[in-house]
């Protein structure tokens, strides 16, 4: 189990059990560290990461970042324009898919995204890469719209969240399919998805 901490100045990673024994700081690092999730063998943590910096917004220039478990071995593994957020563990661990506004708002001025905001950077994208930070690619490239909250199952497949409705990516031959009503081109972004996936 982990959770977000102050104990230390700033918010860190910290490492629990379900009933708050053996409290243990896993990151002791300047910035703001969120959204911390494990890797399928349990021995290391994702999550992103400001390491101080703040855009000309205000907002945190957020890049995805990776720590063993035991606190060792700290990297960031994205370095890139926007932020790049909210990172998912591929079921054998091998990759990390995430959500990127790195493009900027392509689109405009001929269009104006639905969910357009001049405070933000940009159109949230799922990307996909290996856990070392390599082969970054965008794998919805869809610019009129937000695609963010990414999450596996365990065959491999991605629920995404793309306003105000879910849809499903194969990684096998990248098709897509809209799962839920809506309309996917309202400006509320959100929905958090996730699998149901029994332990076996």
């Amino acid at each position: 189990m982990e959770r977000l901490a102050d104990e230390s100045g700033n918010p860190n990673i910290w490492i629990t059990h379900p009933d708050g024994s053996s409290l243990q700081q896993v990151t002791d690092l300047r910035g703001i560290f969120e959204y911390p999730t494990w890797s399928p063998d349990g021995k290391r943590i994702a999550f992103h990461c400001s390491l101080g910096r703040i855009f000309s917004t205000g907002t945190g220039d957020f890049e995805i970042c990776v720590v063993n478990a035991n606190g060792t071995g700290p990297a960031q593994i994205t370095d890139s324009a926007g932020e790049n957020k909210l990172p998912a563990w591929s079921p054998d661990g091998k990759q990390i898919a995430f959500q990127s506004n790195r493009d900027g708002w392509p689109t405009l001025p001929d269009f104006v995204p639905p969910g357009y905001d001049t405070g933000q950077l940009g159109d949230y994208e799922i990307y996909m890469m290996n856990v070392d930070g390599t082969d970054q690619q965008n794998l919805t490239n869809h610019p009129q719209a937000d695609d963010s909250f990414p999450a596996w199952s365990d065959d491999g497949y991605l629920i995404f969240s793309r306003y105000d409705c879910f849809l499903v990516l194969s990684l096998k031959d990248f098709s897509m399919a809209q799962i839920s009503a809506g309309s996917c081109a309202g400006t509320d972004s959100g929905h958090f998805s996730d699998w149901y996936q029994p332990q076996k």
